[in-house]
């Protein structure tokens, strides 16, 4: 009974892995699929040797099948390790040489047992005894089980190494596919070694029913349990394995010594490597470029098979594990194409006719000829400058400007900036540019880009343009000026002619006396119209000393004036006291108060007031002058200070026209303004602002 059932339960488990080789043939294409059809299929025909040594009917059919189940074994345990490492993905880890050694030895042992009946060394006796209508072996074994043991234990260790290692690694359902190819990598050998060691020390019992063939049974059960739930050949852990292989860029991993463990393709090209070729070695010593570099750095290293050189980036990582360093991961970024983009656009700034310059940390990373030959220097001595270096040239009176926009877009308040200013030049004449600059990323880091264009030239003709314009406005405000001054003249030299005429027709003393007078009055206005124009003159040219002066006693100095004097008995001053003081002229100032005050009193009614009231507007002293006059229609407002220009066009109101052009401009000196508020028949209310002087 015991017999029957356990050559049903190995039938069965032959069926299992017949039908897994056949899984495994269809998917042979796929990662480590074809290294599972082989063992699948191994350990199918070990089984069905099993099989065949049950049914067999003689001893001589017994023993060629009990030979031939050792060659099952044999190729079961190489075949196991080869997909070990296929699945994990590190074909590495058996080179074609081992993997051929192994093969061999498979074969040769297999020879030793297949021609035992020549030197008995497996089988020391060989006998049959038939249970059940079963046969079963009930021989003893010779010195060579020991060596094939050894012979067959050895690759399913490594192989299971091997799962161990990607196990720790592992995620998901690709760890739970490790866990489970453990346990069915560890159970044949596991038992059969077993076996071994008790016949070895005199246990025969199990030579007639031996567990190995229901431990391959029990492989096959789990393995179709973890290609039922873990997709076993449809989701492997081989990507990890690809992308270090197909990467574009080299990869080396060196362990706390500085040696080798591991190159991708690319690396190993470098060096024109094979497969396992330097592998333990010194990194400082293969790839002699990355002795002391520093992380970023560019390398230049010639490969074998290519004529030119090639440049790369330089990426370091330490690995850990568990917080505790293992190693160092070396990545090499081929920046050759972008090198010679760069080399190629470099060639075509370097031609151009505008500086440009890269900043970076502070520093000139990248600058181009005409860049350096508008600050006097060359392209190299430019490079590393810092901007404080390049700042210096600035001219002292642009400095202040350039410096704002240069903090201004450093700290982020502006993304870019235009402006103009001069460059002090070494050994050479200044030069004006014109600069744009603005906030860009350089090489993956925060950098400031810079343009300059040399304007000197362009300086050059609108500095003509405008002196050429300003020499047309002067041209024509002298023709106006004499003109105006000319028709002014006019009138007082043609009556003058006209009374020294009638004067010398007169023989009446009172007559003569009259027209003397007449002259006299003439000639006094004639020369103080000259007086005002010399001091318009003088005004446009002024750089008057300016002194603190408090504006109270300036006003009450005028005021005081006039009152006493008798010329403006309804005059009033309101002074509001204490106020600030101001930069000024005291007799300038006092000359434009007094033009005011006169042009209030000369178009204001014989018995209306005249206010001048002083006070604060704001941050600047306010001179007001209010009178009662006919006031200023909206279309003359913007008349009143032309020179010579007078809202009386009949001349019937005294004055010249010069007195609010002469009061505007001592003002302007002062950085002052003038203002008027007036509506007809309302008055004029004329106010002086002056800045407050601020002592430091």
């Amino acid at each position: 009974m015991v017999a029957t059932f356990y050559f049903i339960v190995v039938c069965a488990a032959a069926a299992i892995l017949i039908t897994l080789s056949f899984v495994g043939w269809t998917r042979r294409s796929v990662p480590a699929g074809m290294p599972f059809f082989l063992l699948m299929a191994s350990s199918a025909f070990y089984l069905l040797c099993n099989v065949g040594f049950m049914v067999s009917a003689d001893r001589e059919t017994a023993y060629v099948f009990a030979r031939l189940q050792t060659l099952g074994t044999n190729l079961a345990c190489v075949v196991l390790l080869v997909f070990c490492v296929a699945y994990s993905g590190r074909p590495e880890r058996l080179p074609r040489l081992s993997l051929a050694f192994w093969y061999a030895l498979a074969v040769g042992t297999f020879l030793v047992v297949w021609t035992d009946p020549y030197h008995h060394w497996y089988f020391r006796t060989f006998e049959i005894t038939q249970v059940g209508g079963l046969t079963f072996r009930a021989g003893t074994y010779g010195w060579w089980l020991p060596v094939l043991i050894v012979v067959q234990f050895i690759p399913p260790l490594y192989g299971v190494a091997v799962l161990i290692a990607e196990y720790r690694a592992a995620q998901g359902v690709i760890r739970r596919q490790y866990r489970w190819l453990i346990f069915t990598a560890c159970l044949p050998p596991g038992i059969s070694a077993l076996i071994a060691v008790l016949r070895m020390v005199g246990v025969e019992s199990l030579s007639s029913i031996t567990p190995l063939p229901l431990a391959f049974g029990a492989v096959g059960l789990s393995t179709v349990r973890v290609i039922l739930r873990d997709q076993l050949l449809d989701l492997t852990p081989i990507a990890q394995v690809l992308i270090f292989d197909e990467i574009p860029e080299a990869i080396i991993i060196t362990d706390l010594q500085g040696r080798i463990t591991q190159l991708n393709p690319v690396a190993r090209r470098l060096r024109g490597l094979k497969p396992g070729e330097g592998i333990g070695r010194l990194s400082r010593d293969l790839f002699v470029e990355l002795d002391g570099v520093d992380q970023g750095s560019i390398i230049t290293v010639r490969l074998p098979d290519e004529a030119r050189p090639r440049s790369y980036e330089c990426r370091f990582r330490d690995l850990k594990r568990k917080e505790m360093p293992v190693g160092r991961l070396t990545i090499l970024y081929d920046v050759t194409e972008r090198q010679r983009a760069e080399e190629a656009y470099r060639s075509v700034v370097d031609r151009s006719l505008q500086g440009f310059a890269i900043f970076q940390e502070g520093r000139a990373v990248f600058a181009n000829r005409m860049f350096g030959d508008l600050f006097g220097y060359e392209p190299a001595e430019v490079l590393n400058f810092s901007a404080e270096q390049l700042v210096r040239g600035v001219h002292p009176d642009d400095l202040p400007r350039v410096l704002d926009g240069q903090r201004r877009l450093l700290t982020g308040e502006i993304d870019s900036v235009r402006s103009e200013f001069r460059i002090m030049r070494r050994a050479l004449e200044p030069v004006w540019v014109e600069i744009q600059a603005a906030r860009t990323d350089y090489r993956g880091a925060p950098a400031v880009q810079i343009a300059l264009v040399d304007i000197t030239e362009q300086k050059k003709v609108r500095q003509r343009d405008l002196e050429a314009q300003l020499e047309r406005e002067r041209a024509e405000l002298v023709s106006g000026f004499v003109a105006s001054a000319a028709h002014e003249l006019r009138t007082p030299l043609s009556i003058i002619n006209t009374q020294a005429y009638l004067l010398a027709a007169h023989a009446d003393e009172a007559a003569r006396k009259q027209r003397a007078a007449l002259i006299e009055s003439q000639v006094f206005r004639t020369s103080k119209l000259v007086d005002m124009m010399l001091k318009m003159v003088r005004l446009q040219r002024a750089s008057p000393t300016l002194v603190a002066l408090a504006p109270e006693a300036l006003v009450k100095e005028v005021c005081s004036a006039l009152l006493q004097g008798g010329l403006m008995p309804t005059l009033r001053c309101e002074i509001i006291e204490p106020l600030p003081h101001i930069l000024g002229d005291s007799d300038l100032l006092q000359e434009a108060l007094t033009a005011l005050i006169d042009n209030a009193r000369r178009y204001g009614p014989p018995d209306g007031s005249i206010v001048v009231r002083l006070c604060m507007a704001g941050e600047s002293v306010c001179i007001a002058v209010h009178d009662e006059g006919p006031g200023i229609a909206a279309d003359q407002m913007d008349k009143i200070f032309e020179t010579f220009w007078r809202g009386d066009s009949a001349h019937s109101t005294p004055g010249m026209g010069l007195g609010l052009p002469i009061a505007r401009r001592i003002v302007e000196l002062h950085k002052g303004s003038i203002r008027v508020e007036s509506a007809p028949e309302k008055g004029s209310i004329f106010r002086i602002h002056l800045p407050v002087h601020v002592e430091t």
